[in-house]
């Protein structure tokens, strides 16, 4: 177990350093043992965490290094992975939502980079980050002292306003103006 965390951790530090390559390779040997761990172990919880946590970070650098299909096939692996668990209310995987939120944000993004001007995948992609908004809400009405859901939620709203902008000639022209003066 410590292995697979390792490796994965290794991967969000090269990802964070722009090095997608290095850390698609770490990515990936992180879901090679957590798949195996998961095939074996089946019916604990924290093998199906490790594999769908992993799947979903896999994705992100595989949407930052252009792999946009590559990225929607790890992402709803990793949603089924989980989705059964979301809304239980269960000790042993307390964070769920929270995961789900990642994974339905990263689907968002994808989407949009995926979109273009292709209005189908644009309302897919805003009805994915519409879902992890609500995930993300359910955890802060479970903990109103936590500064992180906020947080989170206010970053979905800021990439929904800058996404819909973008695709907004009248507010893309408008902020392109206003960057001008």
């Amino acid at each position: 177990m410590d292995d697979v965390w390792a490796r994965g951790y290794l991967g969000r530090a090269q990802l964070a350093g722009g090095n997608y390559e290095r850390a698609l390779g770490h990515f990936d040997e992180a879901v090679a043992i957590a798949k195996s761990d998961h095939e074996e172990f089946s019916a604990e919880l924290m093998k199906r965490r490790g594999y769908a946590y992993w799947l979903s970070y896999r994705a992100k650098g595989r949407r930052l290094s252009g792999n946009l299909e590559g990225a929607l096939s790890d992402l709803a692996a990793a949603e089924k992975l989980l989705e059964d668990l979301v809304g239980q209310i269960d000790i042993n995987y307390p964070m769920a939502r929270a995961e789900m939120a990642f994974i339905k944000f990263e689907q968002g993004l994808t989407g949009l980079a995926l979109a273009k001007t292709d209005a189908a995948v644009l309302n897919s992609a805003m009805a994915s980050m519409s879902t992890a908004k609500e995930y993300l809400r359910h955890l802060a009405e479970d903990a109103p002292e936590s500064a992180v859901w906020p947080r989170r939620i206010a970053e979905i709203d800021e990439e929904v306003s800058r996404s819909a902008c973008t695709l907004d000639v009248k507010c893309a022209t408008s902020e392109l103006q206003g960057a001008l003066e």
